[in-house]
């Protein structure tokens, strides 16, 4: 799995959150620092709405079509 690449746009977000994957994305799940979740998306919602998130940091991890979670990655919400 090292040649995946994940990547969110624009960071920091401010309403709306783009992911480009060199995969397939089932699930797009975001969670506060502490771990919990706070929502899951699919992954045909593009872009992704924040504008319910709170400011602050939060982690944004992917689940390919295994349901596997092939990466996590900071989300800053401005």
């Amino acid at each position: 799995m090292s040649n995946e690449k994940i990547m969110l746009y624009p960071i920091p977000a401010k309403d709306y959150i783009s992911i480009s994957s060199t995969i397939e994305l089932s699930e797009i799940v975001i969670s506060d620092i502490n771990g919990k979740t706070v929502k899951i998306y699919s992954s045909t919602e593009e872009p992704i709405d924040l504008s319910h998130l709170a400011s602050g940091i939060y982690l944004l991890s992917v689940k390919n079509s295994e349901g596997n979670i092939v990466g996590t990655q900071k989300l800053i919400k401005e």
